[in-house]
Formats: structure tokens, C-alpha cells, sequence
């Protein structure tokens, strides 16, 4: 797994660092190495921030927050692995225990 490279998950499409800066990402458990991680700034941070606001002009925005199904909310953490990777729980697990 080495060889993975974890980008930026915005406005539903995966997006590397405007800065082009990277860091590697070493497992908890065994100390080898993930993969690199994009860093992300106030660039991603700006984009993230657009996106959400357009979400919330379309369908989205017009749902309540228990209409939201559950997988749609874990959706990018459980594509990237990253969360589970980390702390070795499923990420429905992680969010649960943080609420």
C-alpha cells in the first residue's frame, strides 16, 4: 500500500494539493508506511467552502438531516480507506463515537 497517494475529496471529485506539498502517513500499528497524503491550506479549505454553499442552493440543501441516508455521510471517508487505516475501526464507528 505504499505506493498510494490520499488526495483531497471536494465537491465530489478527488483533488491534489494547491500547494503541490505532500506528507507520508505511517500506520499506527506497524510503523510502514501508508501512503502520501496531500496537505491541505486555506486554497482547499476555500474550495471546500464553495462546494458545500453550492450544495446547499440544490436538492441537498432542501433535505432535512435525517433524510440524509446514513451511507451518503461516510461515503468519501470509506472511499479513501484513510479513516479506517488510522484508527482501525470502521468509519461508522469512528463518527458515532465522536457525536
Amino acid at each position: 500500500m505504499s505506493g498510494t497517494t490520499f488526495r483531497h475529496f471536494i465537491d465530489n471529485r478527488f483533488v491534489p494539493s494547491g500547494s503541490e506539498r505532500q506528507f507520508e502517513k505511517y500506520s499506527p500499528v506497524d510503523g510502514s508506511l501508508v501512503g502520501t497524503v496531500a496537505e491541505g491550506g486555506q486554497e482547499e479549505v476555500n474550495l471546500a467552502v464553495q462546494a458545500a454553499s453550492g450544495a446547499l442552493q440544490g436538492p441537498w440543501g432542501q433535505r432535512p438531516a435525517a433524510r440524509v441516508p446514513e451511507k451518503q455521510l461516510h461515503r468519501p471517508a470509506a472511499r479513501l480507506g484513510l479513516i479506517t487505516v488510522r484508527g482501525g475501526q470502521p468509519p461508522s464507528s469512528i463518527v458515532a463515537s465522536g457525536s
